[in-house]
């Protein structure tokens, strides 16, 4: 008998007194939490997988390996030398036969998954072949080097994949 009447005592609570409700609300509620959460999460770190613009960048592409196929006719190849603070280039042929108005190189760093570490450096020419920029040094692993003519078409175009923290590079039209 004092079992019924416990469990008679039970069902003359309020609702928001007992158990069962709580629970049944607590799932689904959760889920929902859940869900909202990766939602959020999803948006701030999302890829950058396709652009707005790829036919133009496909277009893009076919004038870069005409750049890269320059280079390797022209036999470029450079030595990369990485200070605390300076960039050092050295190019094997002179910027006077390669023809090109602006002496300057442009040397872009690119991260291969985040996009907010790329660098873009002007390498100043100082004379003798040699060229000099700022550097900023970079997280350790594999990066992209892009290395063209500081100029609106560039005439040549020389791409490799290096590695970080190494300090000397030879890089070469392949």
């Amino acid at each position: 008998m004092t079992e019924t009447a416990d469990h008679m005592h039970e069902d003359n609570k309020p609702w928001y007194k007992q158990f069962w409700p709580w629970f049944l609300i607590v799932l689904p509620a959760t889920v929902v939490v859940a869900g909202i959460s990766t939602v959020i999460f999803a948006f701030k770190h999302a890829d950058v997988v396709v652009r707005d613009n790829y036919y133009k960048e496909g277009l893009a592409i076919n004038a870069e390996f005409a750049d890269i196929a320059t280079a390797k006719q022209l036999h470029l190849n450079a030595q990369l030398t990485v200070d605390q603070d300076t960039i050092t280039l050295s190019l094997s042929s002179d910027p006077t036969e390669l023809n090109w108005s602006d002496k300057n190189l442009m040397l872009e760093l690119h991260h291969p998954l985040d996009e907010k570490q790329d660098e873009i450096i002007e390498l100043i020419n100082s004379g003798n072949n040699l060229y000099r920029g700022n550097w900023v040094p970079l997280n350790k692993g594999r990066w992209y080097l892009d290395l063209y003519p500081r100029m609106d078409n560039p005439l040549w175009r020389i791409k490799q994949e290096v590695y970080f923290p190494q300090t000397q590079f030879t890089v070469s039209a392949q």
